[in-house]
């Protein structure tokens, strides 16, 4: 007998990969991608440079990196092994590191309620993460941003579900919460504490309601704190991320962040509060979907305003922020399955705002690529330790774009990056021109 739900996630699938692999296509190296295809000696190429070749290149260039940058080792991790490759190599992991982080994020939800309409809330996590995850280009096309946010997410909402499926303790479960908790640990300075404290709740609400001590997600979230520790301890992070706090400095952060945030989640947070009203009023939530929403809620504001302490707060920080919501939005967007016409309604209006940022991401992605590739080719064709001048990009015009506020090409031809680019076309030097 053919089984309906998985050929219409199966459908989803595909054409979800088909359309975030063209994306993959069109985006070339931007910015850090060009220094992270070497071992690591500083920002600025050294005279003994090495290209990386191999997991021994990696180590070294990691422990090089941990202490004159930052410790987000796993992530760097990740970008150099594939950068050690053909760029379709990424594309094609990274677009399934991207339908996996929609997989993880349905299994969580369906952890805690049965998934009532397999394919249409596998669609909608799908369209909510088109539409919400900040700075798509940044965060998702971008070798070096996908490593730091996209792979990272794998591992932090992998140890939430991990932690929601409440198994019985052994010592393969508690072993694995060990490895995943650390690794979780070490992802990013604000959603990897973020899930820890999550973790944390999920236990304690274990321990008083359910009157259950669940010793893997307490060893999980102390592992995943020594990771934490491990990350921001290093050499380089406390070299970069000294701060004056003040009061004004705080409060002006506060004011920063509540802004950036509100104005970037303000569609999904109406969407959640009605969501919220419709179910209140019908009585389709209880008190154990009222727990889990508070739980994500506490993951998802931790993770933004744990940010007053960070000089430095592109909108790309707000990642691990946007998975915690959207998980919320999900979550209750499965709870209104006796609402079948208003989920189709909800579901079609989130597919027309997707293609109508879709036909202006593909625009917009596919003029960056064709210019890049005009300099990529007159660089190939250059002759070793030649001067080359090449013709700049114009301006990106919209955030599914990884050219939008990134670094390149400059007129300075001793710009970082055009020193960065330069190495790896093995070229004297590299001046841009404007287009």
């Amino acid at each position: 007998m053919i089984n309906r739900k998985r050929i219409h996630v199966g459908i989803v699938f595909i054409i979800s990969f088909i359309a975030v692999f063209i994306l993959n296509q069109l985006t070339y190296f931007t910015s850090d991608d060009y220094t992270y295809h070497f071992i690591y000696k500083g920002h600025m190429p050294t005279p003994d440079i090495e290209k990386i070749d191999g997991v021994k290149s990696i180590i070294k260039s990691q422990i090089n990196h941990y202490n004159l940058w930052n410790g987000r080792y796993l992530a760097h991790s990740i970008v150099q092994f594939f950068l050690q490759y053909d760029k379709i190599i990424f594309n094609i992991f990274n677009t399934l590191a991207f339908l996996l982080l929609a997989t993880l994020i349905f299994f969580i939800v369906n952890s805690v309620v049965k998934v009532k309409r397999t394919g249409l809330l596998f669609t909608q996590i799908i369209l909510l993460l088109w539409l919400f995850i900040p700075s798509f280009g940044q965060t998702v096309l971008w070798v070096s941003g996908s490593g730091n946010y996209l792979w990272s997410s794998l591992f932090y909402t992998g140890f939430l579900l991990f932690c929601i499926k409440n198994f019985n303790d052994s010592f393969i479960v508690i072993l694995s919460s060990i490895v995943i908790g650390f690794l979780a640990g070490v992802t990013n300075e604000n959603s990897g504490p973020a899930t820890i404290l999550m973790v944390l709740l999920i236990f304690i609400l274990n321990l008083f309601i359910n009157n259950k001590f669940k010793t893997y997600q307490i060893i999980g979230a102390i592992s995943s704190i020594i990771g934490f520790v491990s990350m921001m301890s290093s050499a380089g992070s406390l070299k970069r991320g000294k701060m004056d706090v003040t009061t004004d400095i705080i409060l002006n952060n506060l004011n920063d962040i509540f802004k950036s945030s509100l104005i970037h989640f303000y569609y999904i947070y109406i969407l959640v509060l009605v969501l919220l009203l419709i179910l209140s009023l019908t009585k389709q939530v209880n008190k154990k979907d009222l727990l889990f929403i508070f739980i994500l809620s506490i993951g998802h504001f931790a993770s933004i305003y744990s940010l007053i302490f960070v000089s430095y707060k592109p909108l790309r920080v707000l990642f691990g922020a946007a998975i915690f919501i959207i998980i919320i939005a999900t979550y209750l967007l499965n709870r209104l399955y006796t609402f079948k016409y208003m989920q189709i309604l909800i579901t079609l209006g989130l597919l027309l705002f997707s293609l109508y940022n879709y036909y202006y991401a593909i625009k917009d992605n596919a003029t960056t690529y064709s210019q890049v590739m005009e300099q990529v080719t007159i660089l190939e064709n250059a002759e070793p330790n030649q001067d080359v001048t090449v013709t700049m990009i114009t301006s990106p015009t919209t955030n599914y774009n990884a050219f939008n506020s990134t670094a390149n090409v400059k007129p300075d031809k001793d710009a970082w990056f055009n020193q960065w680019m330069a190495k790896y076309f093995n070229v004297k030097s590299i001046t841009g021109k404007p287009n």
